[in-house]
């Protein structure tokens, strides 16, 4: 699931430089750097859905940028996008056992070469699901 907000970035003269304000979410967070503070709202936008998703409780809808009334003349107001699913996959670090079958030689071949056997197939699991190893 992918969310898109209007987010609020404001340069501060505070050792950390972006205020990054999520209004319809009511969330807000800081950036080192613009790029920084964009990554910044990407997470705080999947934290805020994900706390919501758990409670059970609506997600607010994204407000019209054009709506946005801000008084900062200096703010920058840009749409951010956030993959929720992407986001819980990586933060997600539980793993659990799963028993497979190979062919014997199949296996020797592999110790052989020292291939670790979870992350083989992990990653063999994620091509044939065309999800991105980033």
């Amino acid at each position: 699931m992918k969310q898109v907000y209007p987010v609020i970035f404001r340069e501060t003269e505070d050792k950390v430089p972006y205020f990054v304000e999520v209004p319809d979410l009511g969330a807000m967070t800081q950036g080192t750097s613009l790029e920084n503070a964009i990554e910044m709202a990407r997470e705080i936008i999947c934290i805020t859905v994900i706390e919501l998703q758990k409670k059970g409780e609506t997600i607010p809808a994204a407000s019209n940028i054009s709506d946005l009334k801000v008084d900062d003349e200096c703010a920058i107001v840009s749409l951010v996008d956030a993959d929720i699913d992407a986001y819980k996959r990586k933060m997600e670090v539980r793993c659990i056992r799963k028993n497979c079958t190979i062919p014997i030689w199949l296996n020797d071949e592999a110790e052989k070469a020292g291939i670790n056997f979870s992350n083989a197939l992990q990653q063999g699991l994620k091509t044939a699901l065309g999800i991105d190893n980033g």
